[in-house]
Formats: structure tokens, C-alpha cells, sequence
């Protein structure tokens, strides 16, 4: 007899096991979530560094035209082309190249009837950051100053 009493017990609470299962469901459901939250902060994150390494990179590239734009020398364009140069010392991740090239001469009629001729120069310039290989290209037209038409031969 004493063999049914405990069956008879057991019987009594039958939904015992069914809490124990539903907060297992609920443990998975939280610990999906938060691996949910995690993954799209950290592509949030990446998405950041990333933004701000293509800013540096652009800095760069600014920071390259500036530079060409003060010692520009449209009679030595081999002085201008620069490659991989280092924009800051203590950070070797951020470089510029730059190369120039002649396009062509372009005619501005002279007011006085002689014409002048001013060379047309492009620049490509190319700023990088190492730091998640970001490289921010930009291409800018010069022109020299107007010179009678007679006196500028064509570089191109």
C-alpha cells in the first residue's frame, strides 16, 4: 500500500515540471534578445570607426591639396607628385599621395586684342587611413595665371 500513497502524491501536483519549462522558454527568449541587442550595437559600433576612419582619410586628402596648393610649380610638375607621404608624425596610419598632371592650354581673350593663355592642370589626390584601409580619393583642376598667347607653349 504504501507504493500507491506515493503515486497518489505524485499525482496531485502534475504541473510541477511544466513551471520549470516555461521558465527555461523564458530564459532563451531574454538571452536571444540580448544577443540580438549585442550583434546590432556592435555593427553600430563598426559602422562609427568605420565613418570616422573614412573622415581622417578625407583629412588627409585636404590636408595633401593645401600642402600642393602652397608650393605648386606649374614649370616642375615632378616637385608636386608626392606618394605615400605621412600627414602627422606621431601617426603613421594617416598618408596622401598626390599626382599632377598638364591637361591642356586654355585661350581667355585679351581685352586690349592679344590673347592670353593660362595651362590647365589636374590633381589627384588621395588620402588613406590604415586603420580600416579607408582611401578617399580627390581630383581638383589648377590653372596658372593668364600669360600672352605667344610667350606659353602647350605641355599636354
Amino acid at each position: 500500500m504504501p507504493i500507491i500513497n506515493k503515486i497518489k502524491i505524485f499525482d496531485k501536483n502534475p504541473e510541477g515540471g511544466f513551471v520549470l519549462i516555461l521558465a527555461l522558454i523564458g530564459i532563451m527568449i531574454l538571452l536571444a534578445v540580448g544577443f540580438f541587442a549585442l550583434t546590432v550595437s556592435t555593427g553600430d559600433l563598426q559602422i562609427a570607426a568605420r565613418s570616422i576612419d573614412e573622415r581622417r582619410a578625407f583629412s588627409a586628402g585636404e590636408t595633401a591639396y593645401a600642402q600642393l596648393l602652397s608650393t605648386f610649380n606649374p614649370t616642375n610638375l615632378a616637385a608636386s607628385n608626392a606618394t605615400n607621404v605621412q600627414v602627422d608624425p606621431s601617426d603613421p596610419s594617416l598618408t596622401y599621395s598626390t599626382a599632377v598632371t598638364a591637361l591642356n592650354i586654355s585661350v581667355v581673350p585679351g581685352g586690349s586684342g592679344t590673347d592670353m593663355k593660362s595651362q590647365v592642370f589636374q590633381a589627384i589626390i588621395t588620402g588613406k587611413s590604415s586603420t580600416f584601409n579607408s582611401t578617399v580619393s580627390i581630383q581638383a583642376g589648377m590653372a596658372g595665371p593668364p600669360v600672352p598667347a605667344d610667350t606659353l607653349k602647350d605641355q599636354s
